[in-house]
């Protein structure tokens, strides 16, 4: 359906659109150097969910830096402050630096969620990546304003 179709479009650009402004304001406030990745889509279509897992965590870890949070429903579970808890403590061990990494339909394979310092499940379900990419960047900038005292929070 042609008017499916366009609306999907049309919610996968404004959520895209949502995410930049996220990490603009991040960027601009100089609050936290997050990176978000994701799989190869795609250009591993033909290939077995096997291959295409291999295929986007090698490619993945190719730009991957910092502390290394693998996205997968087979993940731990962190509420808002879990997240922020979390990341203070990586600051205070020095790491200053995050990648996210998002995993295509398929999640990740053993192999990559085993080089992850944390492997984060938002839930079992399976989300289109643009919608994916402005809750994790909501969730990044929820931690942040946690951990700066921030009223955004609640």
């Amino acid at each position: 359906n042609a008017d499916m179709t366009a609306g999907k479009t049309a919610l996968r650009a404004g959520a895209y659109e949502a995410a930049e402004t996220i990490f603009t304001h991040l960027s601009e406030s100089g609050m936290s150097d997050a990176f978000i990745y994701r799989g190869v889509g795609r250009s591993a279509q033909g290939k077995t969910a096997e291959e295409q897992m291999k295929i986007e965590g090698q490619r993945l870890f190719e730009k991957a830096k910092g502390c290394i949070i693998v996205l997968d429903g087979r993940g731990k579970e962190l509420s808002s402050e879990g997240l922020a808890d979390f990341i203070a403590k990586k600051c205070v061990e020095g790491d200053g630096e995050f990648s996210f990494l998002i995993g295509g339909s398929h999640g990740h394979n053993d192999e990559t969620r085993s080089k992850a310092i944390l492997v984060l499940s938002f839930s079992k379900m399976t989300f289109p990546h643009q919608m994916f990419r402005l809750m994790l960047a909501e969730q990044i900038y929820r931690a942040l304003t946690i951990n700066a005292g921030m009223p955004y929070h609640k």
